[in-house]
């Protein structure tokens, strides 16, 4: 019996050293979570329903598939903007919004939450987000969108705020006093979209508000405006904006090439009006001609690619003018040739003004 109770143990002891040997010969490896969550919250159910109508509610609870917080609760708006206290807050996977019940009779609201709500366990913003009701009997439906436009580059710029006014509550001083009935923001693309309209006629201003108070304030801000009435729902409106303390771009001088090899751009068919032709390089003004002819020659171009704008010289000084807000007076107008001007060396181009194609 005792040598069997000593083979016993024994064996007990090689099993015991045996595990361990393997245990520490192993590769220890790390356990994953699988792929990483890239997905924003998705809003599963609203309380009232999305586009309620005979709106007489104090609170909105939006509920999502997952635990969210909030992500910047500023940025959050009425529109038609409202100038009283709402409350926002992320208890668990709802959204729940407090707010007063001051609003408009028979007027249909959007209230904005573009980035506001995010998860926590990754940060994933969930963008476009909106939730519309109207305290009348209907949802209204018309709608204004364009896109906002740097007026001497033509470039779209984005969070411009575009602001709608009631036409009978506007002033000459409305942007620099007054907060907007409506308001929108433009996107990287400078589109902006004002939806559920009333079949109303509005003032549209739009700011680059550097200070983020939607009042001009700072003279360095750009500014646009359309300069008559308009109705919903006009499509594709386009706001230039300008800065009213700028100045036309300066010239500069084109680098010279390493060789002696250039080529020659041949320019036709101009406007037959007062006209400034700049040719640009990199987005640098190496060419300017005032009071051109109906055509022109550049010669002595490095080989690159160039655009081709004009500028409408309406009080004939000379260089570009830009707006003033206060004086309902736009800024001077300027065309871009369509396509981007390739010069090669020992080449000549023609650009026909009118024309498409090179």
């Amino acid at each position: 019996m005792r040598l069997i109770k000593s083979i016993f143990v024994n064996m007990k002891n090689i099993s015991f050293i045996l595990l361990f040997f393997c245990f520490s010969c192993a590769n220890i490896i790390p356990l994953t979570g699988g792929d990483k969550d890239v997905s924003p919250p998705k809003l599963i159910s609203l309380s009232p329903e999305n586009k309620s109508v005979l709106f007489k509610d104090n609170s909105i609870t939006m509920r999502f598939d997952e635990a969210i917080q909030i992500n910047q609760a500023e940025k959050m708006f009425f529109s038609p903007y409202i100038d009283n206290d709402v409350n926002i807050q992320a208890k668990g996977d709802e959204l729940l919004i407090s707010l007063k019940n001051d609003f408009k009779e028979n007027t249909t609201y959007n209230i904005i939450l573009d980035k506001i709500v995010k998860d926590i366990t990754e940060g994933n913003v969930l963008k476009k987000l909106q939730y519309t009701f109207s305290t009348g009997a209907e949802i209204d439906t018309l709608y204004i969108e364009g896109t906002v436009l740097d007026a001497l580059t033509k470039k779209p710029i984005e969070k411009v705020s575009v602001c709608l006014y009631y036409n009978e509550n506007v002033s000459d001083s409305s942007l620099y006093k007054q907060k907007p009935d409506y308001l929108a923001i433009s996107d990287k693309d400078g589109y902006f979209r004002f939806s559920n309209l009333a079949d109303n006629s509005f003032t549209l201003l739009a700011l680059e508000d550097v200070d983020n108070n939607l009042k001009f304030s700072l003279p360095q801000e750009k500014v646009g405006f359309i300069a008559k009435p308009i109705q919903a729902s006009p499509k594709n409106i386009k706001v230039l904006v300008f800065d009213e303390t700028a100045l036309g771009d300066t010239l500069t001088n084109m680098p010279n090439a390493d060789n002696d090899s250039y080529g020659r751009l041949l320019i036709d068919s101009l406007p037959n009006k007062s006209l400034i032709v700049e040719l640009l390089h990199k987005e640098c003004v190496i060419y300017r001609l005032t009071e051109p002819s109906l055509s022109l020659s550049i010669d002595s171009l490095s080989a690159g690619t160039y655009s081709l704008r004009i500028i409408y010289d309406e009080n004939d000084n000379g260089k570009w003018d830009s707006g003033n807000l206060v004086q309902k007076q736009q800024a001077e107008e300027v065309e871009y040739f369509p396509k981007d001007i390739n010069i090669r060396a020992d080449w000549d181009v023609i650009v026909e003004w009118y024309s498409s194609e090179l």
